[in-house]
C-alpha cells in the first residue's frame, strides 16, 4: 500500500512506534538503559525499511530518552527519506497517553508528519483514543496489541496539532514486524 497516496486526504500524519524488542533476562540495569536485543535490531531494520518502501518519511520525531528507544530510532534512521527534526523528552519515558498527546500539541505546524516512538501502554492507548474510523480488521487487530516494533500511521483532516483530539483520526496503517517476515 502506497502510504503517501492513502493519507493524501489528510493535512496531518502521526507515526507511532513501540520501540523494538530489548534484552529482558539477561539485563541486570535500569529499565531506562535496556539496550535491544538482536530481534529487535532486525526488527526495528525490517521497519525502516517498510517506511522507506511506503514513502513513510517523519519531518519530526518525538523519542523517549530510553536507550531501547534511542537504538530503534538509530537503526530506522537510515530507511528515512531525510533528516527529521528529532526530540528527546524525558517525560516521553512510561509516558501515558495525555502526556504524549500534550507533546503532540506542542508541535508547530509546518511539521505534516510526526513520530513518536515510545512504550506501552501509553503508545497503545493513545493509538487507540484518537483513531475514530478506518479498516475494521486493522482497528481490532491494533486493539488485541501494539507489538514491539509496531507502528500505526494515523491521518487528521486539521490543519494544526493542537487540534488533535480524542476520536479525529483515521488509521491509515497498522503495521507489524511478524507480517513483514
Amino acid at each position: 500500500m502506497d502510504m503517501a497516496a492513502a493519507s493524501s486526504g489528510h493535512k496531518l500524519t502521526l507515526s507511532i512506534m513501540r520501540h523494538a524488542k530489548a534484552s529482558h533476562d539477561d539485563y541486570r540495569g535500569a529499565d531506562i538503559d535496556r539496550p535491544l536485543n538482536k530481534r529487535g535490531e532486525r526488527n526495528a531494520a525490517a521497519m525502516g525499511a517498510w517506511m522507506a518502501a511506503n514513502d513513510l518519511a517523519p519531518l519530526r520525531i518525538l523519542c523517549s530518552p530510553a536507550v531501547r528507544t534511542r537504538q530503534t530510532l538509530e537503526v530506522l534512521r537510515p530507511g528515512l527519506a531525510h533528516k527529521p527534526v528529532i526530540e528527546h523528552h524525558e517525560t516521553l519515558y512510561l509516558a501515558g497517553p495525555l502526556v504524549l498527546l500534550k507533546h503532540l500539541h506542542a508541535v508547530k505546524r509546518r511539521a505534516a508528519h510526526v513520530m513518536i516512538i515510545g512504550h506501552n501502554p501509553g503508545l497503545h492507548a493513545l493509538a487507540l483514543d484518537l483513531i475514530a474510523e478506518g479498516p475494521q480488521d486493522r482497528i481490532a487487530a491494533l486493539g488485541r496489541k501494539l507489538p514491539t516494533s509496531g507502528l500505526v500511521v494515523i491521518g487528521f483532516g486539521g490543519t494544526a496539532w493542537g487540534d488533535v483530539v480524542a476520536g479525529t483520526g483515521t488509521l491509515v496503517s497498522f503495521t507489524t514486524p511478524a507480517e513483514l517476515d
